[in-house]
């Protein structure tokens, strides 16, 4: 089985870059809007898309090659999300603090237990957010998808039936435990992450007509922009503040719209460089994009009540939800701040890895040189 991974540089790399930033600017611009009109809400099944994709297709690749580590995927995937979680929950707590400090409007949930829920990424579906930090209830979904599709892929394609039984009795146990501490929710949401996974053992469209192409990637981008929209307006549906709420069907179609996208643009774009200049913008942007998520909700809660009690002379005209100049200058705000951010935290996910991996690989290379030494007569 060949693992259709994208090629780095590549202009199927840039796009789907761009999707992901334009994922997390849809997420901002519907907390800065308070508009439900605005599929920022829908947005997180993309990134449960391209999540599924770009780690669902690392450990297939690894577990494919029989170099599968789970050392070096745990230390990946904790240092990916940890990097910004931990300093954005720091964050969240400044700006409850100051909202409590200055405004009438108090947030109570800002307790350690409620730190240490979310950062452990074990907030159930009826566990409030910390801080009413209201993004954080996909992490624990993500975090949870990267524990149970590895002993997943492992059971189906494990060469050994011993490690088949064996994974098998782990990702039903890790299903069972998701299913009682988290929810039923979560695991139902799980057939979407799988969908973007999916999209990485499909063997690509190879056509010669590049008027073909064309036609079709306009056909799955229309239709997965409409993803976004048309099935909650076919349900009469409009989105509440409670997630658990949301209906499944409309979130479904989402993620197989956007699997479909994903799928159109590595068959078509996975080996061409033709977009240089929009891969390396859509890269800068995506470096970003996952703070901009995590840390933009905190500032939006002290805002509206700094405005909502004249608590700060400077915003006492600012209306966000319904100025669109004040939305603008606000989403720009925003998007600055991110990037600062993410050049103290984000940007050094490779060298904290790193980091981790040396610590960890050093005990194991003394005790080496240790048996190598006394094995040559040297102790």
């Amino acid at each position: 089985m060949k693992i259709n991974k994208v090629q780095p540089y590549s202009d199927a790399s840039g796009l789907l870059d761009l999707l992901r930033f334009l994922s997390a600017l849809t997420v901002l611009e519907l907390h800065a809007t308070l508009k439900h009109v605005i599929p920022g809400y829908q947005a997180v099944m993309v990134f449960f898309v391209l999540s599924g994709y770009f780690v669902g297709s690392g450990v297939l690749k690894n577990v494919l090659q029989q170099s599968w580590s789970w050392s070096q995927y745990l230390i990946n995937r904790f240092v990916r999300l940890w990097i910004v979680l931990l300093p954005s929950l720091c964050l969240t707590i400044i700006w409850v603090k100051l909202q409590n400090a200055m405004t009438d409007q108090t947030i109570h949930n800002d307790s350690l237990k409620s730190f240490m829920i979310n950062a452990l990424f074990l907030k159930g579906q009826f566990t409030p957010s910390f801080g009413q930090n209201g993004v954080l209830w996909s992490l624990t979904y993500e975090f949870w998808y990267y524990i149970l599709f590895p002993p997943l892929a492992l059971f189906l394609f494990s060469k050994s039936i011993r490690k088949r039984f064996l994974y098998f009795v782990v990702t039903v146990a890790l299903a069972y435990f998701i299913y009682q501490v988290l929810g039923p929710r979560v695991l139902k949401y799980f057939s979407i992450w799988l969908m973007g996974a999916g999209v990485a053992i499909l063997p690509r469209l190879k056509w010669e007509s590049k008027r073909l192409n064309r036609v079709v990637m306009v056909l799955a981008s229309a239709a997965a922009i409409g993803s976004l929209w048309l099935p909650d307006a076919l349900l009469h549906y409009t989105p509440t503040s409670n997630v658990n709420a949301e209906p499944f069907i409309p979130d479904l179609i989402i993620g197989l719209s956007y699997s479909l996208l994903i799928y159109t643009i590595i068959s078509f774009y996975k080996n061409t460089t033709f977009l240089t200049g929009l891969t390396r913008t859509a890269t800068f942007l995506a470096g970003f994009s996952y703070t901009l998520y995590l840390i933009h909700f905190p500032v939006f809660n002290f805002i509206r009540a700094s405005h909502k009690d004249h608590a700060v002379p400077l915003l006492e005209h600012f209306q966000p939800s319904q100025n669109l100049r004040d939305n603008i200058v606000l989403v720009i705000l925003m998007i600055v701040y991110a990037w600062v951010i993410s050049r103290l935290t984000e940007e050094h996910t490779p060298k904290i890895r790193r980091m981790i991996q040396k610590l960890i690989s050093y005990p194991r290379t003394v005790l080496w040189r240790v048996s190598t030494k006394s094995e040559k007569g040297y102790d």
